[in-house]
């Protein structure tokens, strides 16, 4: 049985695929990429894991370089959570509007015997994230970012000034008698409004 199944594989002959699979780029069309999905049961199925791939390279390719400028252009003092915060924001912003363009496709079907797997191949036009017009966008959010969090930062000054007279104030009225109370209260409100405001 076992031969016979080995004998059936080996005379099927090899399938025909695009030149521009076999190559991993199409000479033609020297801006198009080529993205292959992972074998799967159903001819379904390995196009949406080729599409799903592709996406995921596309996200991967722009917040790539979303990170490197934000790196280059913010200075030292300001954050990495700020920086992840308009690389994450800016990423999405550009896959809302990103759109796979398929010039070609080709499946690859493959025999095992017990059943067939299928794996998909897209050649897609390439979206140049990087250009001019884009870079600036970033870079504007990135100073915007910074502005914010200078204010922030001198929000949360101003307010623990504000409540340090507020807490003294109260103390003094009630003579003492809340000392305590009052100081855990501050210490909480002046831990959690800074957090709020600096993170959010």
């Amino acid at each position: 049985m076992l031969l016979t199944v080995a004998m059936g594989l080996l005379l099927q002959g090899p399938q025909d695929m695009k030149d521009w699979v076999d190559r991993g780029y199409d000479g033609s069309q020297p801006n198009a990429s080529v993205v292959a999905g992972a074998p799967e049961l159903s001819r379904e199925e390995a196009w949406v894991s080729a599409t799903r791939r592709a996406v995921e390279e596309r996200q991967g390719h722009i917040e790539r370089l979303a990170t490197d400028q934000a790196s280059a252009q913010s200075p030292a003092w300001l954050p990495e959570f700020v920086r992840e915060r308009v690389v994450r924001q800016w990423t999405g912003e550009q896959m809302r509007s990103y759109r796979l363009r398929v010039l070609d496709r080709d499946l690859l079907v493959r025999d095992h015997g017990f059943g067939r797997s299928y794996q998909a191949f897209l050649l897609l036009e390439k979206v140049n994230p990087d250009s001019a017009r884009l870079s600036d966008a970033l870079s504007n959010r990135l100073q915007s970012e910074q502005e914010r969090f200078v204010l922030n930062c001198g929000g949360v000054v101003g307010w623990w000034g504000l409540l340090a007279l507020i807490v003294l104030w109260i103390d003094r009225l009630t003579r003492g008698y809340m000392t305590g109370r009052l100081y855990v209260l501050g210490t909480g409100l002046g831990l959690v409004v800074p957090i709020l405001l600096v993170i959010f």
